[in-house]
């Protein structure tokens, strides 16, 4: 026993000699290095938006086979980016919506949401080390579902399935040699691409009598712009075009 603890002991001091010598650990004592590292640590994001859509549709039984969809959308999300380039989330709020045709005025609160990602696909800086813009590629999709409650002109409820490549231009207004020790900067973003949008619904009263309707024009334009009024807090807003015009204003803060 007496030669076992010895022999046990040095052991165990060779294994922490190893250990420091194969990892980048500092000597001083304020180090943040640790044995195991996440290099890119999760980033969190939690959002709140309104939006108000407009989309034209192609309606059952309507006389010209044609109507507009028109909801007021009050939304929050929870956003989770394990890599930098990419994001999943969720989000639920509540919609009220009516068709034009068949309704004179919008539903009832209900309850929705839905998924969402994005993922900057291609990047383009400067070429410094701390570029003071860059220019991504990027890819956003989203699906949700909403219902809009029957106050007497009949029951709403519709799937949107979306996505967008959009060009974002980014540009940080304190990088260079000042803002050189910071993590993060203030900055703005504008950007714009081409979008897609797939609308299918149902319009239905006292479940007696369905229409069916769908998006009548899937391809659009959607552009905004994003301001950081702090280095974890932003305001921004967007607009979609699909012949008709849908904006959205939100505010997101990172963690």
């Amino acid at each position: 026993m007496k030669n076992r603890l010895p022999c046990a002991c040095l052991a165990t001091a060779a294994a922490f000699l190893a250990l420091a010598l194969l990892s980048p650990l500092s000597a001083r004592a304020e180090s943040r290095d640790a044995l195991l590292e996440w290099a890119v640590p999760p980033v969190f994001q939690t959002w709140a938006a309104y939006g108000h859509l407009v989309r034209t549709i192609d309606l059952d039984g309507a006389p010209d086979g044609k109507s507009t969809l028109r909801a007021d959308l009050a939304a929050g999300g929870l956003e989770w980016s394990p890599l930098g380039w990419f994001s999943l989330g969720a989000f639920g709020g509540a919609a009220r919506a009516r068709v034009n045709e068949i309704m004179t005025e919008c539903g009832n609160l209900e309850a929705g949401g839905g998924l969402n990602a994005d993922a900057t696909l291609w990047q383009i800086t400067s070429g410094q080390h701390r570029a003071a813009w860059d220019t991504s590629f990027r890819l956003e999709l989203r699906a949700s579902y909403w219902r809009s409650g029957d106050d007497g002109q009949g029951e709403l409820e519709w799937a949107e399935y979306y996505a967008a490549l959009p060009v974002r231009y980014r540009l940080y207004r304190n990088r260079g040699l000042q803002g050189a020790g910071t993590s993060d900067f203030r900055s703005l973003a504008v950007w714009a691409g081409p979008a897609f949008s797939a609308i299918d619904g149902t319009w239905s009263r006292q479940h007696l009598l369905d229409r069916d309707f769908s998006e009548t024009h899937n391809f659009g334009l959607a552009a905004g712009a994003d301001l950081w009024l702090i280095d974890s807090l932003k305001v921004g807003g967007r607009m979609e075009w699909f012949d008709e015009v849908t904006f959205s204003l939100g505010l997101t803060y990172s963690f």
